[in-house]
């Protein structure tokens, strides 16, 4: 179980909170008292260490456990949890962001800064490649490509909407137009 916990683990790009670590590789043989005593055997491996709330993995072990993510043939479907989950997480602090809570929306997303980029890549190469993660959000991914950049395309073929800065967005202009 341990191994099993450890590749799933190994989506993460950032320190994880003990919430996110349930939302993303809960499921399957995993249930929440299994996750939790397969945390712990991870933890007295020095696998993952605890640091303040947040759970931290040498990236030469996220390496290595992502490669036994592939040969368990888990990875997109791990990789779909975690981009659900993070978007999720990133609606949630959008409706945050004009209220009081905005100081704790900022705090949480600066904090998982490359879970959101792994999560967002992760949609928009779905997007892109036509393909369908399995968790529903692959427009989220063209969706988010819209809001990172406020210009449409403005060029004719791929290559040069890829050197123009209208970069995610022209690309995704380009695809539909075809």
């Amino acid at each position: 179980m341990e191994r099993l916990l450890w590749a799933r683990l190994s989506v993460f790009r950032s320190d994880a909170t003990v919430d996110d670590v349930e939302q993303v590789c809960l499921g399957g043989p995993f249930t929440g008292s299994v996750l939790e005593s397969a945390l712990a055997g991870l933890r007295r491996k020095s696998l993952v260490t605890l640091y303040g709330d947040r759970l931290r993995m040498l990236d030469t072990v996220r390496e290595y456990g992502h490669m036994w993510l592939r040969e368990l043939g888990e990875a997109r479907a791990t990789a779909d949890r975690h981009a659900r989950h993070f978007h999720d997480l990133v609606v949630a602090a959008e409706d945050a962001w004009w209220g009081p809570g905005q100081a704790a929306a900022y705090e949480r997303l600066a904090a998982c800064f490359g879970d959101l980029r792994a999560a967002l890549e992760h949609l928009l190469a779905a997007a892109m490649t036509g393909g369908s993660a399995s968790s529903g959000r692959a427009a989220a991914g063209a969706v988010c490509a819209d809001a990172a950049v406020p210009y449409g395309p403005t060029k004719e073929t791929p290559e040069e909407e890829l050197s123009s800065a209208t970069g995610f967005r022209g690309w995704r202009g380009w695809i539909r137009r075809r």
